[in-house]
């Protein structure tokens, strides 16, 4: 926006902002491979046009501003994903113990649990997860210093203080 004071195409926004001394805008994309991020918006109150070197340099902060919320994007993806993931294995073996199938028979319920109740997998995992936490948690600290044996997959445990 050249000359904000007569700017028409926002008959609410721009006289306000003129009133509060805009006197020129500049709004650029930001963009990663064809996606848009988010919007830069640079405003003047001493000039009513931005100059060739303004521009340019709003153009290189854009440029590295969408490279870093892709780049945190990214990241909190992966964080998100990998966290899932464990939560998702959590599930499958809670699963296979409970119901005595093996992996593929318990991503398979987990799927159709998901399908069913219209709910994404992790989310089902996450709930299966805290169930189990909610149910075992207390326990965790009272355990006993040894499993009784008899049943296939009993596992000794060691007294609390000694796995310490």
């Amino acid at each position: 926006v050249e000359d904000a004071a007569h700017e028409e195409r926002w008959p609410r926004y721009m006289p306000e902002a003129v009133r509060r001394g805009v006197r020129s805008q500049l709004g650029l994309q930001l963009g990663l491979d064809g996606e848009t991020l988010g919007g830069l918006n640079l405003y003047s109150t001493s000039v009513d046009r931005f100059d060739d070197e303004v521009l340019h340099t709003a153009e290189l902060f854009a440029v590295h501003a969408a490279l870093a919320m892709g780049r945190a994007r990214t990241e909190e993806q992966l964080r998100s994903g990998m966290s899932s993931r464990s939560e998702i294995g959590q599930a499958l073996g809670l699963l296979m113990e409970r119901y005595s199938i093996d992996g593929d028979a318990a991503f398979a319920f987990l799927s159709r649990a998901s399908s069913v109740n219209n709910t994404k997998l992790r989310d089902v995992a996450a709930e299966i997860v805290a169930a189990a936490n909610a149910r075992f948690g207390s326990a965790v600290h009272e355990q006993p210093s040894v499993v009784e044996p008899g049943r296939p997959g009993d596992v000794a445990r060691l007294p609390r203080r000694a796995a310490q």
